[in-house]
C-alpha cells in the first residue's frame, strides 16, 4: 500500500479506487440519486457488478446488486429510476481499470465528470517508473545513439523536450522528429500518446506481475483438496475442483504468453520506431484494453477473495471445496474467453 500523508480518507479512498482493477467510484458520472455519487461499483469474486454502500477501515464492506438499489433508497425512486440504465450499463464492464474505461464509456456513450478520472494516480505512476524505464530506453537510444543521458522514468524524458533552455530543447525535439520521421510540430502530442500508450501496458503488466506468485500459491493450495482421500470419494466434487486447478492454470500461462508475444512486438517496433509502427504498435494495445484489463480483474478479485477468506493460506479440506466451488468457479469461463479474446 503507498503511503499517503497529505490526502483526506475519502481523497484516498477514490485514489485508490481509480488505480483499482475492479472499483468504479460513481463521483465521476452524472447521477440524479443523493448520495449515490459517493459509493463505488465493484467487482465481487463471482464478477458480479455490486455497489458498495459503505466501507469502514476495519475491512468491512457493504455491498448490494445495483439492481437493488430502491432498498437504499427507498426515498429517491423517482431518480433511481432515472439513474438505473445508467448503473446497468456500467455493470457490463468487465475492468474498472482506466484504461479498459476510456473504451468502455465512450462506447457506452456516457461521460465523465473530470477527465482526472481516467488517468492513474501520481503514485501509481511512479510506483510503475521500473517498468517505463524499458519503454523510455529503446527510444533515447533511437533519438540519441546510446542510453547515456540521466533518464530513469518517462517524466524525465518529457522534461528534456521542456528545458527551459529554449536551444536545448529545439536541438532535443528536432532530433526525434528527424529520428522518428514525423512533424517537429507533432512531437509533443506523439510523447503523450507514447507515455500514455505504455503506461498501460506496465499498469497491466504490474498487475500480472504481482498475481502470479499469489496464483502459484493458490494452485499449491487447492492441492489439499483434490488429494485428500476422504474427498475423493465425491467424484463431482473432485471434478469441479480439478476444473477450477485447469481453468487457473490455463488463464495464468495463457496471459503469460500473450504478454510475451506482446513483448516480442515492442521489440520490432522499437527497431523500427516511426509514425506508422507507432500507429500500428498504438492500435495493438488499446485493441486489448478490454480482454486484458477483465481478465486481470476477474483473477484479481478472486486471488484477494482468497486471501481474505484463508489469510493464513489454511483451512479444512472440505472448507477448501466449498469456497472453491461457490466463489472460484463462477466466471472462470468468462476470463478464460477474455484471455482467448486477447488478439496477438
Amino acid at each position: 500500500m503507498l503511503a499517503h500523508t497529505d490526502i483526506s480518507a475519502e481523497d484516498l479512498h477514490i485514489e485508490q479506487a481509480k488505480d483499482a482493477l475492479h472499483i468504479l467510484p460513481l463521483e465521476m458520472v452524472t447521477l440524479a440519486t443523493p448520495g449515490l455519487r459517493r459509493m463505488c461499483l465493484v467487482k465481487d469474486a463471482q464478477l458480479n457488478t455490486k455497489v458498495e454502500v459503505f466501507s469502514d477501515s476495519g475491512g468491512g464492506r457493504g455491498l448490494v446488486p445495483w439492481n437493488t438499489l430502491d432498498n437504499v433508497f427507498p426515498a429517491h425512486k423517482k431518480e433511481l429510476a432515472e439513474d438505473m440504465p445508467t448503473l446497468k450499463a456500467l455493470s457490463t464492464l468487465p475492468s474498472f481499470d482506466v484504461f479498459s474505461l476510456r473504451i468502455g464509456l465512450r462506447q457506452l456513450g456516457i461521460n465523465v465528470s473530470d477527465s482526472s478520472y481516467l488517468s492513474l494516480s501520481p503514485n501509481t505512476q511512479k510506483s510503475l517508473s521500473s517498468y517505463m524505464r524499458e519503454f523510455t530506453k529503446p527510444l533515447i537510444i533511437k533519438i540519441y545513439g546510446s542510453n547515456d543521458h540521466n533518464i530513469s522514468g518517462f517524466s524525465d524524458l518529457v522534461r528534456m523536450f521542456k528545458n527551459p533552455d529554449k536551444k536545448e530543447a529545439l536541438k532535443n525535439l528536432r532530433k526525434m522528429s528527424d529520428a522518428l520521421n514525423v512533424e517537429l510540430t507533432t512531437i509533443p502530442s506523439f510523447l503523450e500518446d507514447y507515455g500514455d500508450m505504455f503506461l498501460s501496458v506496465a499498469y497491466y503488466r504490474s498487475n500480472f506481475d504481482e498475481a502470479q506468485s499469489r496464483l502459484d500459491n493458490f494452485v499449491k493450495w487447492t492441492e489439499g483438496i483434490t488429494d485428500n482421500m476422504y474427498l475423493a470419494r465425491d467424484k463431482e466434487l473432485m471434478a469441479r475442483c480439478r476444473i477450477v486447478q485447469e481453468n487457473v492454470e490455463t488463464i495464468h500461462y495463457g496471459l503469460l504468453n500473450r504478454l510475451g508475444i506482446f513483448q516480442e512486438r515492442f521489440g520490432t517496433f522499437w527497431n523500427d520506431i516511426n509514425a506508422r509502427s507507432f500507429h500500428e504498435i498504438k492500435k495493438l494495445i488499446t485493441a486489448n484494453h478490454e480482454a486484458l484489463g477483465g481478465a486481470l480483474c476477474g483473477m484479481s478479485v478472486k486471488m484477494s477473495t482468497w486471501e481474505q477468506k484463508f489469510p493464513s493460506h489454511e483451512g479444512a479440506p472440505n472448507k477448501r471445496a466449498d469456497f472453491l466451488v461457490a466463489e472460484i468457479l463462477p466466471g472462470l469461463n468468462k476470463i478464460n474467453t477474455m484471455v482467448e479474446d486477447i488478439r496477438i
